[in-house]
């Protein structure tokens, strides 16, 4: 690897705990990368001692194909992963500890949507009928609840009001028996579990840290409290903990209560620690970083004394359009797309960002009736992130093990007329005589009489039937085909495909396992990123994606509608991680950033700001950055 002497002295370092703060641009993987091989060949540690964490398992599966090509041999290989991953490990093999089960497996965005009804429900029946919008809403419970287990702490709002603290209280006790009864955990509770562990059983905490003598960090800035700590316990000599990252990139305070100060304070958390920086972008030239820089520097959570990035190249483009109106924007975005891809740009080399992804609707449209190919990847984020494919999974688990009461939970919710109601009463009866969601529903199939208060018991005895046909399927290469008839919406969706061409060819071997031997195996070749395949070359198409999806991308030509000041930074509380998310959006371009703003905006937008026409200020940001 051909490293510059800053990058180089990361690599080299061993003296004393490591924070390495890597600005956009700035080569902090191709630095961690090239630190643990170092490790492995130089030092010839034992890389059954080393851990390196990400923030992604997309970035985990990056990481490992880098060291790969560095001639890392798998039995050389270390544990790559991301931080979630190896604390579940710890949980389950201690779960008992903490009132889980072995079995117990952290939930999907998609199955928390699902439980979150049956919490309502249960809620519902002590009395508690909570509001559907505004504060103090299901949501926002739910919101205050992973708070609470992140170490950003209970919302005022909730400390300040006796009532939000009872009914703040009835629900943490109605979800994590919830929780307990389908054998998941909230994701935003594996984390603060390992840590209950680790206070009340020092010993394991012990064993865990005789085992990790090297631990790597990236994206540090975007752990909040609770993980920082668990970093902190994971390893016993602290002059193994490397940590990467950048207090300006932090921009998951809202959605995952990341805490940047983190990075910023952690030289008084971790006594000793040496601090290298990584200040020169080889991805923005000159005129995109100048910028960028003007624009950071605004932010007060920042290392004192922070050294401004450096371009590695001069020049670039950065150009600021006003158009009168949402209309004249994407009519000007369209033409600008085309007049580029005329004068030889690739449409694979323009990718467009939103602050919002509701508001790139009718962009879309425009580009498509242009005939412009778009590769729009504003809502999921992988093949496996997909409603079709957890459905499936569900199935698929139902059908390997009936005792799987999360699968029987999300199969009754696909089938028609079956809803929270009519699975409370299938609950309560499971709980009663002791037995499994999908025995319930045996019950209720084999003489419906008996039980009257089961509104909807004709639908449980149906789906009972269909899902018992199902189950005397044996034919892998079959199974899912037989499965996704019922929908198909899904018949296309890429992660079904991926399962399907797995499952087909378990069916060609002598050896045929069982369903629950191959789901098992079909999870941990997925977990560990196996099943995607190497990237592909970026199909010839115009990417559309938010700002948050576009963090570690780049392409040379950016754009950037609709900065408006009501929608960037819009009415976020946390003006400072707009600042960062605006900051991460410009430093995506390698060569030139377009951005624009509307002074009158109708549509979606205007009902998300109390039915006003908006746009009437462009962003103050753009101000910010001299524009």
């Amino acid at each position: 690897m051909n490293l510059s002497d800053e990058q180089q002295q990361v690599v080299d370092h061993r003296d004393s705990p490591l924070r390495v703060v890597a600005g956009p641009g700035t080569g902090k993987t191709m630095c961690l990368v090239a630190r643990i091989v170092d490790l492995l060949t130089k030092d010839k540690i034992d890389p059954k001692t080393m851990l390196a964490v990400t923030f992604t398992r997309a970035a985990a599966k990056e990481m490992r194909q880098r060291l790969e090509r560095e001639g890392i041999a798998p039995d050389r290989m270390p544990d790559v992963r991301t931080l979630h991953s190896k604390a579940m490990g710890i949980l389950k093999q201690h779960a008992d500890l903490v009132g889980m089960k072995q079995t117990v497996r952290p939930l999907s965005e998609h199955e928390t949507r699902i439980l979150i009804q049956d919490v309502m429900v249960d809620l519902n029946a002590i009395g508690l009928r909570l509001p559907f919008r505004g504060q103090g809403n299901i949501k926002t419970y739910l919101n205050a609840y992973r708070a609470e287990l992140s170490g950003a702490g209970i919302p005022n709002w909730i400390r300040r009001s006796p009532q939000a603290t009872e009914t703040y209280h009835r629900f943490t006790e109605a979800y994590e028996a919830i929780q307990g009864f389908y054998g998941g955990v909230d994701w935003f509770r594996v984390v603060h579990a390992v840590l209950r562990i680790f206070e009340a059983h020092p010993n394991i905490r012990e064993r865990e840290q005789a085992r990790i003598h090297y631990l790597l960090v990236d994206e540090y800035q975007d752990l909040n409290h609770s993980d920082q700590e668990l970093v902190r316990l994971l390893i016993g000599n602290p002059r193994g903990l490397c940590v990467v990252g950048d207090e300006d990139q932090s921009i998951y305070e809202t959605q995952r209560f990341a805490r940047p100060n983190g990075l910023v304070d952690f030289h008084d958390r971790v006594a000793g620690t040496t601090t290298l920086l990584l200040t020169k972008c080889h991805r923005c030239p000159s005129a995109i970083i100048d910028k960028a820089n003007a624009l950071i520097r605004n932010n007060r959570i920042r290392i004192p004394g922070k050294a401004n990035l450096v371009a590695a190249q001069n020049g670039g483009t950065v150009a600021t359009f006003w158009l009168r109106s949402k209309k004249a924007e994407i009519q000007w975005l369209v033409a600008k797309v085309e007049e580029l891809h005329e004068r030889g740009a690739q449409y694979r080399e323009m990718m467009i960002l939103f602050g919002d992804g509701g508001v790139a609707d009718d962009y879309i449209s425009a580009l498509r009736v242009a005939n412009i190919p778009t590769d729009v990847q504003l809502r999921i984020a992988g093949p496996f992130d997909s409603e079709c494919f957890a459905q499936l999974l569900a199935v698929l688990g139902l059908l390997a093990d009936q005792s799987d009461n999360l699968a029987a939970r999300q199969c009754l919710g696909a089938h028609d007329g079956i809803g929270a109601e009519t699975i409370k009463h299938l609950r309560d009866l499971a709980q009663a005589n002791g037995q499994s969601l999908w025995a319930a529903t045996q019950n209720v199939a084999k003489d419906p009489s008996r039980y009257p208060d089961i509104r909807h018991r004709r639908l449980v005895g149906e789906f009972h039937r269909k899902m018992s046909e199902r189950a005397a399927e044996r034919n892998f290469e079959t199974i899912i085909p037989t499965i996704i008839r019922d929908a198909p919406q899904c018949a296309d969706d890429k992660g079904i495909g991926i399962a399907q061409e797995y499952f087909a060819r378990q069916a060609g071997k002598e050896n045929v396992m069982k369903l629950s031997e191959l789901l098992q195996n079909f999870e941990q070749e997925r977990e560990a990123g196996k099943l995607e395949g190497k990237d592909a070359e970026l199909p010839d198409k115009v990417r559309i994606l938010t700002m948050h999806s576009a963090k570690g991308l780049e392409a040379p030509i950016v754009f950037i509608p609709a900065l408006e000041d009501d929608l960037m930074p819009g009415e976020m509380p946390n003006i400072e991680e707009r600042r960062r998310l605006f900051f991460v959006s410009v430093t995506r371009s390698k060569q030139s950033l377009l951005m624009s703003w509307a002074s009158q905006r109708t549509g979606r937008e205007t009902h998300r700001h109390g039915g006003r026409i908006v746009g009437k200020e462009r962003s103050r940001f753009l101000g910010e950055m001299g524009e």
